[in-house]
């Protein structure tokens, strides 16, 4: 995250504050806290093996595969199967 968004947005809430000073276009709820595991399921990720995925995006393999990898931003390659659904893996 960009160090002056969470400064502005974050820091400059006092701590018992339901909506930060600064908002995006749209956005007028109040917030909510929530533990992650109410949100995502968390799990171990499918070991996927580099050669069954493309480095480019194709009509078969359109699914990023996302790694622990720095290079290109930790993305891997495209793969043809959506693995998971509002899940955080590592």
């Amino acid at each position: 995250m960009n160090s002056n968004v969470n400064y502005f947005g974050v820091n400059k809430m006092k701590k018992s504050a339901k909506k930060p000073v600064i908002r995006f276009s749209g956005f007028t709820n109040e917030w909510e806290e929530q533990k992650i595991a109410n949100l995502f399921e968390i799990t171990r990720g499918y070991v996927l093996a580099v050669n069954k995925t493309t480095k480019e995006k194709t009509n078969k393999n359109r699914y990023p595969v996302y790694s622990s990898q720095t290079l290109n931003n930790g993305l891997l390659g495209y793969y043809h199967e959506y693995l998971y659904e509002d899940t955080i893996t590592w």
